[in-house]
């Protein structure tokens, strides 16, 4: 409708509330029926993703919602999923290109592609890495999202991959010279009377005549 159209286009703006869908739409009914059919880990939150599913129209929000029933209880949080893979869809429907999108949204879509093409062992949770990516910066963001992709076949966890590589980051960027050497222990009274012992016995070496060269105190 031209209502939704509308509200797309605005999508992201604070002001617009965009209602839940009826409880007869084709979204409310396809969402009951997912949560009826006990496939998926736990319920759908129709509350906290109607709104945004309205917002991207039938055919687009249907076809959500099916990629969520074929991946079943491999989607530990539907409900988080969903969020993540509308809030990608309503920046694009919202007409942000990748030159004037803003960094999340870049780190973001980056992420929904490694989840659908990018050939990892599990999917990326943003929820869990959004705030790590984003306090590293969009370039530096890119560089772990990629070296992830290079070793997606090694990586089991892909969200621990990129909270650990943004840690080793800060460590990296905080880290000052290395810590200097220990200082050697004070002599103390009982080994500088045993220095000044041998210092007189190698005194005495040196100046006996049967000594045929000079002593090292190494030796």
């Amino acid at each position: 409708t031209d209502y939704i159209k509308k509200s797309v286009g605005l999508a992201g703006e604070d002001e617009v509330q965009i209602p839940l869908p009826s409880d007869d739409s084709a979204i409310a009914r396809r969402v009951a029926s997912l949560n009826q059919d006990g496939t998926l880990a736990k319920p759908i939150e129709f509350g906290e993703v109607g709104g945004d599913l309205a917002r991207i129209g039938d055919e687009d929000a249907l076809a959500l919602l099916q990629e969520v029933a074929r991946k079943g209880a491999s989607v530990k949080d539907p409900t988080g999923f969903l969020k993540f893979k509308l809030k990608a869809k309503l920046a694009a429907l919202g007409g942000a290109t990748e030159s004037a999108a803003d960094d999340e949204t870049k780190i973001l879509k980056r992420v929904e592609w490694l989840n659908d093409f990018g050939g990892l062992l599990q999917d990326i949770d943003y929820g869990r890495v959004a705030a790590s990516l984003q306090a590293v910066g969009l370039e530096h963001a890119m560089t772990i999202l990629r070296e992830l992709e290079d070793k997606r076949t090694a990586v089991r966890d892909p969200n621990n991959f990129i909270l650990n590589s943004v840690k080793a980051s800060a460590r990296l960027k905080a880290g000052g010279p290395p810590p200097a050497a220990p200082a050697a222990p004070a002599p103390t009274a009982s080994n500088a009377a045993e220095l000044k012992a041998l210092s007189s016995f190698m005194t005495f070496l040196q100046q006996d005549p049967r000594v045929k060269r000079p002593v090292k105190i190494c030796e």
